[in-house]
């Protein structure tokens, strides 16, 4: 695209208010005035936002700060459920296929109960793990 010669000259009546009809014809004609409207614009509208007081930003930092530290004893619990769940399938396979196995001398539907049980189990505990750390929120700044 080309640059305009007018192109400061339509940014700053648009910095003043607003543009005059000849600049507004010029404008309709022009590709990179167009452009340059157009970008003046969102910089005017981004300069019109105001950031937030530095109170409420420190205030919302010692608020993250507090909530990390508030929910440290979840995520160990959270860690500690997923070891105990890797413990449970390890060891609830082969006891159910010992337990059956010297009850019934061969693999009857008992074992397939058995089994299916712990994999039940099992399954919903890890859904459970899934379900409660995809719907817990992250800390994250709201502003």
């Amino acid at each position: 695209m080309r640059r305009c010669e007018r192109d400061r000259e339509v940014a700053a009546a648009l910095r003043g208010g607003g543009l005059s009809a000849e600049l507004s014809g010029h404008v309709a004609e022009c590709a990179g005035c167009r452009e340059t409207v157009r970008v003046t614009r969102a910089l005017l509208a981004v300069r019109a936002v105001e950031p937030p007081d530095a109170g409420v930003v420190w205030r919302r930092v010692q608020e993250e700060v507090l909530l990390r530290r508030a929910t440290r004893p979840l995520a160990v619990m959270r860690v500690l459920s997923a070891v105990f769940l890797g413990v449970l399938a390890v060891w609830a396979v082969p006891v159910m296929w010992v337990l059956v196995r010297g009850h019934l001398g061969d693999l009857g539907p008992e074992w397939v109960t058995g089994t299916v049980v712990s994999a039940v189990m099992i399954g919903v505990g890890v859904l459970g793990l899934w379900y409660v750390g995809r719907r817990t929120p992250s800390p994250v700044l709201k502003y």
